[in-house]
This record gives C-alpha cells, structure tokens and sequence, in this order.
C-alpha cells in the first residue's frame, strides 16, 4: 500500500499496482490544496478527496477524464471505513438519478450496483467501473471548486466557510 503524505508536505507516491482500481484526484490538487493540506480537517488526501466528493455528489457533476488524474491511494482509509458503504450507496443513488433508473424498476438497479459494485466482496468493494464513477464525481467536485475559488485556498478555516456557501448554493432546490 502506498505511503501517505505527511503533514509537513507532499511525498510522491509509489505507482499501484492496478492504477484503475485507486482513488484518483486531479494532477494539480495537490498544488491547489498545498495551503491547506495537514491542517484541521484536512490532514490527510482523502479528507481533500471526499471534501470534493460530497460537492461533485451534491452538484451531480461526473467528470471521468481519468488522463487529468493522479491516485493516490487504493482503498478507503481507516477513518471512513465505517462510512464506506453510505459514500458507495450516495454514489450509487446519483448514478442512478442521473441514469433515469427508478428504484422501482429493481432488475435495473440491480444491474447498476452490479456494475459500480464488487458482489463478491463481503465489504462491497468498488468495481474498476464504480471507482470511476466515484473518482469522477470527486473531479467534477474539485472543477467546481476551482470555478468557485478566484485563487487556490489559503486557510482552511475561509476555505470551509467558501465550501459549504458552494455546497449550500449547490444543494438548493435539489429533491433529497
């Protein structure tokens, strides 16, 4: 498994072994979040990663250009592993609104969730589909944020306070 940075500053991580199945942000994320990147609450890639995740999410904005991504890591974290499945399943529920797929129409959502998820794992391990789903979501949250930002952020404390006013505008009138 690859190492993690360190909250003094970014290390460059080791190739995986199956790059299609990693959580991948843009290239240049890395250099946008640099000023807050190992502060509270961002002490770690992921916690960036799902920052833009829940935006991309939110805003049902799916960007899978995988040749403007990086990975960085090939599983999730201990500290969400917990919430897994409800990241998988939120994932999954905009899939299937931006499919047109109606829960009711089960072999369908079958189908999907077969497609995005592993039925062999007892974890519910993304497929090589679902990863770029998920990591396309994340980048369509990270573009936004760059749209939003007149310049990369500088404290995360201004940074949360931009986020949710772009998550709360983004979220409005949105049926949940």
């Amino acid at each position: 498994m690859p190492s993690w940075p360190s909250a003094k500053g970014w290390k460059k991580q080791p190739e995986l072994t199956n790059q299609q199945m990693a959580f991948k942000l843009h290239k240049e994320s890395r250099d946008w979040f640099k000023k807050i990147f190992g502060n509270s609450p961002f002490g770690t890639m992921f916690d960036l990663y799902q920052a833009c995740l829940i935006l991309g999410l939110a805003a049902e904005r799916c960007e899978p250009d995988e040749s403007s991504m990086t990975e960085f890591i090939d599983e999730f974290i201990q500290r969400y592993r917990p919430y897994q499945t409800t990241i998988i399943g939120s994932m999954i529920s905009v899939v299937l609104k931006r499919k047109g797929i109606s829960y009711s129409d089960r072999e369908a959502v079958a189908k999907e969730i077969s497609r995005l998820v592993n039925g062999d794992s007892a974890s519910g391990d993304l497929t090589v589909e679902g990863f770029r789903e998920l990591n396309g979501y994340a980048l369509g949250g990270f573009n936004l944020l760059r749209e939003s930002f007149n310049s990369p952020p500088q404290h995360p404390a201004s940074f949360l306070a931009k986020y949710r006013k772009i998550l709360d505008e983004t979220t409005l009138g949105l049926q949940i």
